[in-house]
């Protein structure tokens, strides 16, 4: 809290936030805080006044931000009797595979049609991954927030706020107007900027061009290059964007907010207490009742290494307490200054004591955890061509060595065999749960005949996959552990995207479009009209296939529904078009996601291509636990039995359930858990 004066207020205000921190707020800060909610009641503060009018309010997601930004702009238009002007974006298809990150999704196009160009600037700014506005609807004096670091010496800054002081514009590449250069004047900047030509804290921004990826209406992705100048509308900003910010008026939409440390951010913000306002009310639930066990494990933790910072820094601390860690250096600080020593200034909400003692945080070898192993970089290289593409050798005339035969042989069974194994799972460690889940499916379909779906998943082109089977490849020659198959792969998804860093929850949908991308189109989109005029819309480079928002009640009338009702209308004939899906080919594994439907999962389907019927069977399905947060799966072996696998139950070993077709129709759920995805593979 940045407070500028102290009142009797403030200081209510600041203990509620102190005790918020922890999740203890007294009924005592409950009520003050209630007193800060706007009302039209005489003597107090409302949204309406002209000190909170124009503010930008903290709110909990960016689609709630954009919509506020959206309704205040149009408000501020016509308070000021001016009309917006539209300014659009510059989006060309042309991106190459070297300029696109891994975390992007991985649809793409080669032109973008007319109607997907009026989609893509329809859409808010939250559809994209780098929150840059396909859009800008602007006036004079209009509240913006600069998302880019355009020059850091003259206060341009990402999240610096301001008002449109002026612009100038050109037509765009379709004839559309957009930016040229955008002035505008700064609010309350760090220091006064004086740029020649220009009033001050006048200051000039122009259009960048970013690679991003765009959601559609449908919930299709597409990568797409934009040049746009990087600013928003700021009636409205996300609790992480206000971080750091210090507001004389601080509007706070809590009702939105998720938690206490959310409603500490946005609360946090404030100046003064009556300098605060909060929309809608509040849940008291969300400040009071205490943090959570791992959280209060932190503060505590985060205590006792201040206290070791102040003692070094003043010279009292012991050669003694020392470590390569932080757990290992407070475990020494602990055995200095005894197990029950508690510093004065710790808060008294994760305040321990004989009755609630600290726990103590196991202490790891680092050298251990983290094991090199210089050979397969070695081995990694020589299986790469010079120019850096993986090799596929031909399938059709190259044997697999005498060794992986042999192997594979042991782990899937011989053709003519009618007793299979049990299907191996891997053993749970660091929130690796979603990735157990997908592993192990496609570890169990390549265990089935390693010498086939070994080249099918290397023939996709996908680093991953074919990182993921290499490392199979390694189980099989008895060189390597399953987890430590998984952990290899999982290690190198970590390095292209926030999403999957190693130890953090991540989910099913992030994984699979990593890896189960093509450079190969897999199917199609286009626009049917009744008299057969065809255009084509999208082209799709994945095995991975989302839902959405599609009415689909199982999976069997999803892949047989090649055809659905569309709005649009013929460019020709100005009829009514249908939205068309096809395979170029069908593929010989496809994954469905469908997370949170309830849609039926059926054992098998047919689908129609060039008027020949392909038949998949089902070969595993995930589930999400919602009150553990937890993935867990069943495996269907060759011969039609189901397995039950949860990676953190018996060691990765799975349970038998029985026949696959004594549970057709009750595969939506398992144990507690709703069906979030399943894996075919065709006949």
């Amino acid at each position: 809290m940045r407070q500028s004066k102290q009142s009797p207020e403030d200081t209510k205000l600041r203990t509620a936030l102190e005790n918020m921190r922890y999740k203890a707020c007294t009924s005592e800060d409950i009520n003050f805080l209630r007193t800060r909610i706007s009302s039209e009641q005489p003597g107090r503060s409302s949204i309406c006044s002209d000190s909170f009018r124009n503010v930008s309010i903290i709110t909990g997601t960016n689609l709630q931000k954009d919509e506020i930004n959206r309704l205040g702009a149009i408000r501020f238009a016509q308070e000021t009797n001016q009309e917006l002007t539209d300014f659009y974006s510059d989006d060309i298809a042309r991106v190459s595979s070297s300029e696109i990150e891994q975390k992007s999704r991985v649809k793409r196009v080669r032109e973008i049609s007319e109607e997907m160009q009026k989609a893509l600037w329809d859409q808010q700014p939250s559809t994209t991954d780098k929150q840059i506005a396909g859009k800008l609807s602007l006036c004079m004096g209009l509240p913006v927030m600069i998302r880019h670091n355009y020059a850091m010496e003259l206060c341009m800054t990402r999240g610096q706020e301001g008002y449109v002081h002026g612009w100038q514009s050109k037509t765009g590449s379709r004839g559309q107007r957009v930016l040229n250069t955008l002035f505008i004047k700064l609010k309350s900047p760090p220091t006064s900027v004086q740029i020649d030509g220009l009033p001050e804290n006048v200051v000039p921004v122009y259009p960048t061009t970013n690679i991003l990826c765009a959601t559609l209406p449908n919930d299709e992705c597409y990568n797409i290059s934009r040049t746009q100048v990087e600013v928003l509308v700021n009636f409205a900003m996300t609790d992480f964007a206000s971080q750091g910010k210090t507001r004389p008026f601080n509007v706070a939409d809590l009702n939105n907010l998720s938690n206490h440390q959310a409603y500490y951010t946005a609360l946090s913000r404030s100046a003064t207490a009556s300098g605060t306002l909060i929309l809608q009310g509040f849940d008291a639930r969300n400040m009071s009742g205490g943090c959570s066990g791992a959280l209060r494990q932190e503060f505590r933790e985060i205590e006792l290494l201040n206290d070791i910072t102040w003692c070094r820094y003043m010279g009292k601390l012991p050669d003694t307490v020392n470590g390569p860690t932080r757990n290992a250096i407070i475990e020494t600080f602990r055995e200095w200054k005894g197990i029950r020593y508690v510093p004065k200034e710790v808060h008294r909400a994760i305040r321990w004591s004989k009755r609630d003692p600290l726990l103590e945080s196991e202490v790891y070898d680092i050298s251990k955890l983290f094991p090199t192993n210089p050979q397969y970089a070695t081995d990694s290289k020589k299986r790469r061509r010079s120019d850096g593409n993986t090799q596929v050798h031909n399938i059709m005339t190259e044997r697999p060595t005498k060794k992986i035969r042999r192997l594979g042989n042991a782990i899937a069974p011989c053709r003519n065999s009618t007793h299979y194994p049990p299907p191996t799972g891997m053993k749970w460690s660091q929130n690796s749960c979603a990735y157990d889940s997908i592993f192990t499916i496609l570890f169990n379909i390549w265990c089935r005949d390693a010498d086939a779906w070994g080249p099918i998943f290397t023939q996709l082109g996908n680093e991953f996959s074919i990182l993921l089977i290499d490392e199979f490849t390694k189980y099989a020659c008895n060189e390597i552990s399953l987890e430590v198959a998984r952990d290899t792969v999982r290690k190198e998804l970590a390095k292209t995207s926030q999403y999957m860093r190693f130890g953090y929850y991540t989910s099913i949908e992030a994984i699979c479009e990593a890896i189960f991308t093509s450079h190969d189109v897999i199917y199609q989109t286009y626009y049917q009209c009744p008299d057969n005029h065809q255009r084509l819309y999208s082209q799709s480079h994945t095995i991975y296939m989302s839902k959405g928002r599609s009415p689909f009640k199982s999976t069997t009338e999803w892949m047989q529904t090649n055809s659905q009702q569309g709005t649009n209308r013929c460019e020709i004939c100005d009829k009514l078009v249908k939205i068309n899906i096809s395979f170029v080919a069908p593929p010989p594994l496809v994954i469905l996601e469908f997370s949170g439907s309830g849609i039926e999962v059926d054992i098998s389907f047919e689908v129609a291509h060039l008027g020949q019927p392909h038949k998949y069977n089902l070969a595993g399905v995930i589930y999400y636990r919602d009150a553990d947060r937890h993935f867990i799966s069943n495996i269907v072996a060759p011969d039609k039995q189901l397995w039950f696998y949860d990676g953190m139950s018996n060691g990765g070993q799975m349970a038998p359930s029985g026949p696959l077709a004594m549970h057709q129709g009750s595969l939506a759920t398992c144990r507690g858990g709703s069906a979030s995805a399943a894996f075919y593979v065709r006949a």
